[in-house]
């Protein structure tokens, strides 16, 4: 067991100029490397950096392999105000995650925060009714409530739905009275037989609250560091 301790600067610093890794750690019980950063200044628990030009080099990789039970190649927790994880890439990709389930976000406010392009697949997108759902407008009927199968946390941001007919409603229609918890979908004349509408759903937070809200605009706001 090693500890080590600083005021200052780097406790260990690993480099690696060749094939291989600069560090490597394994556990077979436990957690490979447990980094804490403590105290009021500013700084990272870890800072690691890519800086070579090959194909699939990585600042840093994290495996998990085949056993029982639910295993993360990375977990990033914070109890504060911030991330668990932050990527961040000027050309490329901040976070990449592969495997049956690539990326998991899990928050008591946001899971996973994304700043300019949101999110970008190679493949199918699926949501358990998060972000989308069925309403189903009867036969005969004008409205239809929809509530959201998942409740927006925060009732400052406005939800913004959008909503397509899975067969003809007879119409014009529209979704109405959005808030927190659901939407009203509405249809200027009768449904000529029962239809369901698929719809998608966002909270729009104004760009003053995504700057007190959000993570990503939060540190896009603040000045600068020097780079290390």
């Amino acid at each position: 067991m090693l500890e080590f301790a600083v005021i200052s600067g780097s406790a260990v610093t690993a480099t690696n100029s060749g094939g291989g890794y600069a560090l490597s750690a394994s556990s077979t019980q436990g957690t490979s490397i447990l980094s804490t950063s403590d105290g009021t200044g500013s700084g990272s628990a870890m800072l690691l950096r890519q800086n070579a030009s090959g194909d699939g080099s990585n600042a840093l990789y994290a495996k998990t392999y085949t056993h029982t039970g639910t295993h993360y190649g990375v977990q990033g927790v914070t109890t504060s105000q911030g991330a668990g994880v932050v990527g961040q890439g000027s050309s490329d990709t901040g976070v990449l995650g592969q495997g049956t389930v690539g990326v998991v976000g899990q928050g008591t406010a946001y899971g996973v925060v994304s700043q300019g392009d949101g999110l970008v697949s190679g493949g199918n997108l699926y949501d358990d009714g998060g972000v989308s759902g069925v309403c189903s407008v009867a036969a005969g009927a004008t409205s239809a409530s929809c509530p959201f199968r998942v409740a927006f946390m925060d009732t400052t941001a406005r939800p913004v739905v959008v909503v397509t007919p899975q067969g003809d409603p007879g119409g014009v229609y529209w979704a109405g009275d959005a808030s927190a918890t659901g939407f009203t979908l509405n249809l200027a004349s009768p449904a000529p037989d029962a239809v369901d509408f698929g719809y998608h759903v966002v909270g729009l937070y104004t760009s003053a609250a995504a700057r007190a809200k959000l993570p990503s605009a939060a540190a896009a706001a603040r000045p600068s560091r020097a780079r290390r």
